[in-house]
């Protein structure tokens, strides 16, 4: 490539930058005064955990805050952590804090980076006068520096630095996460009991275990009888639930023809609210009240898997940590949230569990090559030279119009990247299910573990090799080979990181705090909404994809610590990213989401050792690029702190790692303590009633819920049309349309023990 084409395509680099720049900043500052102006008019959409909350919410309601200005930001940061996490939940609450943590982290590298590390990178380039010479954005990386040259020892030295940094924060924030979660573990003690910690899920139960008869007679051989509080052999009721189903249909079309016949009837006042489809809709909910009826009497066949809780801490702990056989075979582990359990695989076998997970895991490996196609195709943008060669009708276009140029080359590719890798969180989530994980948390722990990977190979690997591979010769590829391509490409690639990380911080992420698909679809339902399950669906925030935005946050993480060295001016905007990431998702979570089910902070181990591994690969690449400037002893230097990664990992998994796995013998002894002074204050008939609501906990729905009669939907139809009518002029009301008092209650409470 000749001097002038070169110069050109830098050009067009530096160019793509600040147009990225100042497209995103514009954009960032009209999302703030948008969402300014549209949260002070629909609260209920934006401030749902106050303003309409869920009649099952368990967690602390949010302080009120007053979206004026910038000064809600500050009231919003100030939170405490013990507060946040009864307010938001552990889970909620380290994700929140792995954005603090890389906010410090990136803050002091930024000055690093900025300070020492580009004004190497300038001076120590092939031009003798730097400062005459036209800025081009590959003059800020280790590319720009000569080979052999002394100055790359600074980034020996720095990256030794930004090793111990990184490492005494890790330390410092798993510390952290300890405490939160045994906190988390002894709020028991204060609050409603969590049934989950006293409960432990059988799986492989051996056939001739087949009623919960034969369960309990068992578990008395292994366990005293004081310990065990109720026992339950799940059954095969999907013919149940397939009831429960049409049941539930039925009451959403009850509902709407209520509300239909009383807005009839204030036309007219004498028309009955009865009429002829009320009548056969009201013979059909009988006949399924006593179907179900009869199902919940029949004898179906017993699944291998089952619940057992227990009267202590102390008795559940040890059921986990010992095995209940010699034999191969039946086996406990901790069990989930009710509200986490996924139903239809809790009855699945060792062997139906392997063979599903064989096929996942294909299905996953098959989607991880196939996908490599659009990625190269899409990285094949970052590069106008080569988009030009494939379209060559666009190259006057662009000539013609240099800011058209300066978007394709730096904003558009970026996004696209993002968008295509948002669709593969959803397939994933698909696979995980189908392995038969019992509950959604560990879905969600295996997804975020495949999407992870995904992203590393997709959107760092293969964009980063792809200019080199396509110009390489195939029969010389070797490990060594490529490995001195990624050195090669890393510097080349930088500008589409940056950009991509600065489209992150200033649009994906706030536009996160707009929310403006849920305003649309919000404001259409409640518009169109008939009655108060309407209202409920339409004001319902859901809940918070961890397993999707874990890994793409994990992911620009990964990559500012990867290029701290070879290109120092992503740090800042991986700081911003911080920033900004951690200001919205504090007030998504406080004030708009409502996860359904919490997995007790048990995705961050993940997010260590996947940070532990980005510095790893970091060094690596460092290592690279030297031996690729011809500089190993430098390389050489760096080595020994490959080694104290290694073992720093290894020994911080051994020191917190089984801590915030399970709850030590203190916090047990502890628990109990409590819990027995619970039960001595405690009459013979409330004990009884909480040993009903431990069994019912662990039944499905359709098995523990009771009758629902048609009057009992007419009567919450009728209480909710007033408030309904004015619900189109005032939206204050919507709390009192989503309220307990109007909900129809399809099953009993099944939370405390």
């Amino acid at each position: 490539m000749s001097e002038k084409s070169a110069l050109a395509i830098e050009d067009r680099s530096v160019g793509a930058f600040f147009a990225a720049i100042a497209l995103n900043s514009f954009l960032l500052l009209s999302i703030f005064v948008l969402f300014t102006l549209v949260s002070r008019r629909y609260q209920w959409i934006y401030q749902p955990r106050i303003e309409c909350p869920k009649s099952n919410e368990i967690r602390s309601t949010p302080p009120e805050i007053r979206v004026t200005g910038f000064s809600w930001i500050r009231s919003l940061m100030t939170m405490d952590d013990h507060n946040l996490v009864c307010i938001i939940g552990l889970d909620a609450t380290m994700f929140v804090r792995f954005f603090y943590l890389g906010l410090r982290f990136f803050a002091i590298m930024a000055i690093v980076s900025c300070g020492i590390i580009i004004p190497v990178h300038i001076m120590a380039g092939p031009e003798p006068d730097v400062f005459d010479i036209k800025f081009q954005m590959m003059t800020l990386t280790v590319g720009h520096v000569v080979d052999s040259s002394s100055s790359l020892w600074i980034h020996a030295i720095i990256m030794y630095f930004t090793s111990a940094l990184l490492m005494w924060l890790l330390r410092a924030e798993y510390t952290r996460y300890v405490e939160l979660r045994h906190t988390y573990f002894l709020s028991n003690k204060q609050s409603m009991l969590r049934i989950e910690q006293l409960s432990i899920l059988l799986q492989d139960i051996p056939s001739h275990i087949a009623s919960n008869k034969d369960l309990s007679t068992y578990l008395e051989t292994l366990f005293r009888d004081d310990q065990v509080k109720t026992s339950i052999l799940l059954r095969d009721s999907r013919e149940m639930m397939n009831v429960y189903t049409k049941r539930e249909v039925l009451i959403y079309k009850i509902e709407q023809a209520i509300s239909k016949r009383l807005r009839k009837r204030q036309r007219d006042q004498d028309r009955p609210i009865m009429s002829v489809k009320l009548k056969g809709l009201k013979t059909e909910l009988e006949k399924l009240n006593d179907e179900l009826l009869k199902l919940s009497k029949q004898q179906f066949r017993p699944l291998p898997s089952g619940f057992v809780t227990f009267n202590t801490f102390n008795a559940a702990a040890m059921a986990v940590q010992i095995p209940l056989t010699q034999t191969m075979g039946m086996s406990g582990s901790p069990a989930p949230e009710p509200r986490d359990i996924v139903w239809p695989n809790i009855g699945l076998s060792q062997k139906q569990r392997w063979f599903r997970q064989t096929l996942a895991t294909m299905a996953f490996l098959l989607c991880l090559v196939s996908y490599t196609a659009p990625v190269t195709f899409l990285a094949s943008f970052t590069k106008l030279e080569l988009l030009i060669e494939v379209i060559p009708a666009l190259d006057p276009l662009l000539e013609f119009s240099p800011s058209l140029k300066a978007a394709i080359a730096g904003f558009l590719p970026s996004l696209a990247v993002i968008i295509v890798m948002s669709l593969i969180p959803p397939v994933l989530r698909i696979l995980s299910r189908f392995k038969g994980f019992v509950a959604e948390s560990y879905i969600e722990r295996n997804t975020f573990r495949d999407f992870y990977y995904f992203q590393f190979i997709h959107v760092f690997l293969v964009p980063t090799m792809t200019t080199a591979a396509l110009q390489g010769n195939y029969s010389d590829i070797t490990i060594g080979y490529i490995l001195k391509q990624l050195a090669e490409s890393l510097p080349q690639a930088s500008s589409f990181f940056i950009i991509m990380i600065m489209t992150q911080s200033l649009l994906n992420v706030p536009l996160e705090l707009l929310i403006p698909f849920r305003l649309l679809s919000g404001l259409f339902q409640i518009r169109s909404a008939t009655t108060a399950t309407d209202v409920r669906i339409a004001s319902d925030p859901g809940g918070f994809a961890f397993d999707h935005y874990y890994p793409s946050s994990l992911l620009l993480f990964a990559l500012g610590i990867i290029y701290m060295p070879i290109a120092p001016l992503i740090v800042p905007f991986c700081a911003l990213f911080c920033l900004v990431s951690s200001i919205v998702y504090r007030y998504l979570f406080c004030y708009v989401k409502a996860h359904d089910f919490e997995g007790g902070g048990l995705m961050f181990p993940l997010v260590f050792g996947r940070l532990v591994f980005a510095l790893g690969f970091s060094q690596l690449t460092l290592i690279g690029v030297l031996v690729e400037k011809k500089s190993s002893t430098i390389a050489a230097f760096i080595l020994p702190v490959l080694f104290i990664t290694a073992r720093f990992y290894f020994f911080i998994q051994k020191e917190c790692g089984e801590r915030a796995k399970r709850l030590v013998l203190e916090d047990i002894q502890l628990l109990d303590e409590a819990l027995s002074r619970n039960s001595m204050t405690q009459d013979p008939s409330a004990a009884s009633e909480a040993a009903k609501q431990a069994m019912a906990a662990y039944l499905p729905k359709w098995e523990s819920g009771h009758p629902i009669t048609y009057q009992e939907i007419e009567n919450a139809v009728v209480k909710a049309y007033p408030l309904l009518t004015l619900l189109k002029k005032d939206y204050n009301v919507i709390g009192e349309v989503v309220s307990k008092e109007l909900e129809i209650e399809r099953q009993p409470i099944r939370n405390p023990v």
